[in-house]
């Protein structure tokens, strides 16, 4: 590489760095006032707990008098802070989270004190404005409960000046260093091998109802992996618990967890499913349908080689007698058990689908963990049981060629359809609110 080339690269990223910083000092100084920001979870909750239309966007219908005039009204009252009615609907900002029961509600402030004080009186006068308006509202009684409470804004969430320009400045660096050493030379096959399976999944025609983060190590050697709900890890369970909740009009929902290979994380996405589950004060059975392999024990430190599923089958036992408690309310597991007979044949047996039956009415969900697709065929005979089923695929692990034989395999061999998609290792940006310090989430009512 030449002398002037060489100088013409660097003229490119000094030139390049040197712009965005202008650009973040000028918004840093012009265009941005500072605001602090506060935002609470809540839940809609209706009093009959049914959803008879099984419409999860009228949401919309419950949450729109936060922005009525008499509501606003209220809470300047109540806050005692001089703000117009017009000027607080402009700061309280409220957020449907899709396709669930889930709302968010922000105001922004250009004071730290007032932000906090606004929120406080929007979660005190909910209530009783809900008893007194509930008619008006919706034609069902309910109630909103607090998921995450906000904490006091200890710093604005606008960036100054000086660390805005920093970024900028890196911004600048990255974009000239990718124009002077990239260039031309970058393909389109280059920009799409890095997130392949997360492509691929879009192709498909199955929606992608949660994307799982990485399980780190102090996870991996917990009993008891979801606790707070105050991690992206947490959350990603608890999203697709509020996506699978109203896929079954059963009284109680068999979900199915499957993957194309060994190690796709299945059994770590039903285990967590269910104490999701489990925490929303759910009757909940962890089925272990993996006879071959079984793991569901190690995360609840069980015994191994305990009477289960297939000794049932039989009419070795009763299912009352090899259901076993866990650490967590309301959420029990059936293992495998201990027959030597092919899976196949248990599954098939003319027993089991009055003994899925039997355990239809003890519970209401039940969660079934199963070997590999693309191993055996279990997970197919499995599914005509199921009303919910999931498919986990792990990014930059699944190949395509293997992740459309698994689909392949459902839509030859199963009449049931695959419900949703569960990506699981993908890198999710952090946001706000997984930076929180971690405090006991009111939704998932159980800890370590």
């Amino acid at each position: 590489m030449g002398k002037n080339k060489i100088k013409h690269k660097l003229l490119v990223i000094l030139t390049c760095t040197i712009v965005c910083s202008a650009i973040g000092s000028v918004i840093g100084n012009f265009a941005l006032t500072p605001k602090y920001i506060t935002t609470s979870r809540y839940y809609i909750k209706k009093e009959n707990n049914q959803d008879s239309d099984n419409k999860k966007e009228n949401i919309k219908d419950y949450i729109y008098f936060f922005s009525s005039d008499d509501f606003i009204n209220r809470i300047i009252i109540d806050s005692g802070l001089s703000y117009s009615a017009k000027e607080m609907k402009k700061m309280i900002k409220l957020d449907p989270i899709k396709n669930t029961y889930f709302f968010d509600i922000s105001v922004s402030s250009e004071s730290a004190s007032d932000a906090y004080q606004l929120q406080h009186s929007i979660d005190k006068i909910k209530t009783e404005y809900i008893k007194e308006n509930v008619n008006k509202i919706s034609g069902d009684k309910f109630t909103i409960g607090i998921v995450d409470e906000a904490d006091f804004p200890e710093s604005p969430s606008s960036k100054n000046i000086i660390t805005l320009t920093l970024a900028f400045a890196l911004i600048g660096l990255a974009s000239g260093v990718a124009l002077a050493f990239l260039g031309k030379n970058n393909s389109k096959d280059e920009y799409q091998t890095a997130d392949s399976v997360l492509n691929n999944a879009n192709t498909y025609d199955y929606p992608t109802l949660a994307k799982i983060p990485p399980c780190t190590s102090v996870q991996k050697n917990k009993t008891v992996i979801v606790n707070t709900g105050s991690n992206d890890f947490d959350n990603a369970f608890i999203t697709l618990y509020s996506e699978i909740k109203y896929e079954s009009d059963n009284p109680c929902n068999i979900v199915t967890v499957c993957s194309p290979e060994n190690g796709d994380g299945k059994t770590t996405t039903a285990v967590n499913l269910a104490i999701s589950a489990a925490g929303d004060n759910m009757r909940v059975l962890l089925l272990d349908c993996n006879f071959r392999n079984s793991n569901i024990h190690k995360y609840f430190r069980m015994q191994i080689g305990q009477p289960g599923f297939s000794n049932i089958i039989q009419r070795e036992i009763i299912p009352e007698n090899a259901i076993i408690t866990t650490p967590y309310d309301s959420l029990f597991v059936l293992p495998p058990g201990t027959s030597d007979d092919n899976p196949l044949l248990l599954l098939t047996n003319s027993q089991t689908p009055d003994i899925i039956n039997k355990l239809r009415s003890m519970f209401d969900y039940i969660i079934v963990d199963t070997p590999a697709i693309n191993d055996v065929s279990d997970a197919l005979t499995m599914a005509q049981f199921t009303d919910t089923l999931l498919l986990v695929i792990k990014e930059n692990d699944n190949d395509q060629d293997s992740v459309e034989k698994a689909i392949k395999s459902f839509e030859l061999s199963s009449k049931k359809k695959i419900t949703g998609l569960v990506l699981n290792n993908t890198d999710i940006p952090k946001t706000n609110e997984s930076r929180k310090k971690e405090k006991k989430n009111r939704f998932v009512n159980y800890e370590i």
